[in-house]
């Protein structure tokens, strides 16, 4: 977040929201750590120990990301907030196994730029912004925080918080996507030599393009007409039946754990439900959802065709509920918190 946003909550109840979601075979927990909370970090270091999620997303840009990757762990770890700094040392770890870790913020100087642009055109807006600089008063109630934020500073709220937490969904699905590649290959086909008269390369882009346009168009017809998820509708489409390899059985359950600011968690819970069909969000509406962005996420529809039932399809290895892996995650952040103290 930008560094004039302090987030309410100093003890440990109010250090940390998380929230569980088990969309499609993910494990998914949204932990929103105070940035400066040392406690707050102290918990995520006991979650991330017994949780051990294969990937991690962070609420961090690529640049600073990129800075962060040319300083050794140690070094880099000082240079960040605390929770931050635990994900960099335990994904640094060699104990740890395999762990992947994406930046998906966007750019600061974009959201500066946003926010000059915004106040410019709104100044009387700058002027209440000023009780939400620096140090405020702190409560335990975020909720409260939030809806006061976005009364007084709608522009703000608007700027700083929905068009990064859409940002940083959106960033989430695609690596999401991308960790399907290996599940959902592409059929082999037989390239053609390209022609020294630059027709091949039109040409080419003509066919990519109608590819995609089909196979948007046969999941729209799945998603709007066809059976239930699980019934192998989609690959009835031969849109999609001839462009991707179907796996026997769906793929095994991966952990992920994305770590951001309180004041994020419940907008990118809402984004990701909804474009998942995770927790109250009906299967229909992402289905949809999904259908209409297969030329970005195509993996994400092909992953979708399966029976989920909180991270179940057709086996009994679902794991714990979206509840469980919740109750859970709170009991370690705070007695990771409350270790700290003692300490």
């Amino acid at each position: 977040s930008l560094c004039f946003l302090a987030l309410p909550g100093r003890d440990a109840a109010a250090m940390a929201h998380v929230v569980a979601l088990r969309p499609q075979h993910w494990q998914v927990l949204v932990v929103g750590a105070a940035h400066a909370s040392q406690g707050a970090a102290a918990g995520l270091r006991r979650l991330l120990r017994r949780y051990r999620p294969r990937v991690v997303f962070l609420e961090l840009d690529q640049q600073d990301f990129a800075l962060l990757g040319q300083a050794r762990v140690d070094d880099a770890a000082q240079q960040v907030a605390p929770e931050i700094a635990e994900v960099l040392k335990w994904a640094g770890d060699s104990d740890t196994g395999s762990c992947s870790v994406f930046p998906v913020d966007r750019p600061q100087l974009t959201t500066r730029r946003r926010v000059a642009y915004r106040f410019a055109a709104q100044p009387w807006q700058a002027l209440r912004a000023h009780r939400y600089w620096g140090e405020i008063p702190r409560t335990r109630d975020l909720a409260e925080w939030l809806a006061g934020f976005r009364n007084d500073c709608p522009a703000l709220h608007e700027v700083v918080l929905e068009e990064r937490d859409e940002f940083m969904a959106y960033q989430i699905l695609r690596h999401l996507d991308r960790r399907l590649l290996d599940v959902y290959p592409m059929t082999p086909r037989d390239a053609s030599a390209p022609s020294g008269d630059g027709g091949w390369l039109d040409s080419s882009l003509r066919k990519l393009r109608a590819e995609e346009s089909s196979s948007v168009n046969a999941a729209l017809r799945w998603a709007l007409d066809g059976p239930p998820s699980g019934h192998g509708g989609l690959w009835q489409q031969p849109e999609w039946a001839l462009r991707y390899r179907r796996p026997a059985g769906p793929p095994a359950a991966e952990r992920v754990l994305v770590v951001c600011g309180p004041a994020h968690v419940s907008g990118l819970v809402g984004h990701l439900a909804a474009a998942l069909g995770a927790g109250a969000a009906p299967e229909g509406a992402a289905r949809h959802f999904l259908a209409r962005n297969a030329a970005l996420l195509p993996r994400l529809v092909a992953n979708a065709d399966w029976a989920w039932v909180e991270g179940r399809a057709g086996r009994d290895d679902a794991g714990p509920s979206e509840a469980e892996l919740a109750a859970a995650a709170r009991e370690d952040m705070q007695e990771g918190a409350t270790d700290a103290d003692a300490g």
